[in-house]
């Protein structure tokens, strides 16, 4: 079992055979990719104790770089990772937010441990550094529709959905509202269809049933990457647009 960053000095590597469940047995965890681009990396924990059992199948999507630690020091080895529902979403897959996710091994089963994952609200001069400020950037952006959201006329670039989503994922989904009401510059009939896209897509998360988000009634409308990478590169190839 190791680390993500070997090099680290402070990422030791935890032998086979280490118990990273907390309940005494010892464990190994194998890996495997299936080979494509990014995605995907599955994470299979199995128990070594008087039968080879496997506890759980963790797919991390296309995290490569999956970090095993006790964060709190309880004894019992967290796997952090990130959220990828958004990847391609009116984005490239370097510009699509993936906010970080932490699983703790509790009653069986690995879960969004929201209590490891929770930090302080920005300051809002440090709310200001995490949007894209570069208006030639934003410009070029929104100049394409498959670049970012578009509705009547409003753009919407991923640096704005990112921070929502740290916002909800570190516990303070109500800020996220109010982040997009004090940044946004359209109508209310246009953020009402905004907010209705961000929820449909974040619906789609494997983590949903966890998240501090009322979501019902979006499930029917989730789409997956897969598809809007294929869509995404099929429009750039129509345009000639070499990005």
């Amino acid at each position: 079992i190791g680390l993500s960053d070997e090099s680290s000095p402070e990422n030791k590597i935890l032998r086979n055979g280490t118990d990273i469940t907390g309940d005494g047995e010892p464990d190994i965890v194998v890996s495997h990719w299936s080979g494509g681009a990014h995605c995907c990396f599955d994470y299979y924990i199995f128990s070594l104790g008087k039968e080879v059992k496997l506890i759980q199948k963790l797919e991390m999507e296309d995290c490569a770089n999956v970090k095993i630690e006790d964060l709190d020091k309880d004894g019992v080895y967290e796997f952090i990772g990130y959220d990828f529902a958004f990847a391609y979403w009116h984005a490239s897959f370097a510009g699509s937010p993936a906010p970080t996710v932490i699983l703790k091994y509790k009653d069986g089963a690995y879960r969004l441990a929201l209590e490891l994952m929770a930090k302080p609200l920005p300051t809002p001069e440090e709310e200001r550094k995490l949007l894209l400020s570069d208006h030639t950037e934003r410009e070029h952006l929104c100049s394409k529709d498959y670049w970012s959201w578009q509705k009547d006329g409003v753009c919407v670039t991923s640096d704005v959905w990112g921070h929502m989503l740290d916002l909800i994922y570190t516990g303070h989904p109500a800020e996220a509202w109010r982040f997009l009401d004090s940044v946004w510059a359209g109508n209310e009939n246009t953020k009402e269809w905004f907010i209705y896209d961000f929820k449909s897509r974040l619906v789609s998360s494997q983590y949903v049933d966890q998240l501090p988000v009322d979501l019902f009634g979006y499930g029917s409308v989730a789409s997956d990457s897969l598809t809007d990478y294929i869509k995404t590169m099929q429009k750039i190839r129509n345009e000639g647009d070499g990005e």
